[in-house]
């Protein structure tokens, strides 16, 4: 089932494409740590390593336009 995003928040000049389903929001780590300047393998280990956010965390193939 293919999902269109059509939502975004600008930051930092950049849009960040995410989606809301069921109450819950989904959205891409990589194009946040673009935005802020970080590195994205890094705060994905650091994600998953944490005892909360890592829970949270899940791998969903995402194509945008």
């Amino acid at each position: 089932m293919k999902q269109t995003i059509v939502k975004f928040l600008a930051f930092q000049g950049k849009n960040l494409l995410f989606l809301q389903k069921n109450g819950t929001y989904w959205i891409a780590i990589k194009p946040v740590c673009e935005a802020i300047k970080v590195e994205y393998t890094r705060s994905f280990k650091n994600i998953h390593a944490d005892p909360i956010l890592g829970h949270a965390l899940a791998v969903q193939p995402m194509q945008v336009p």
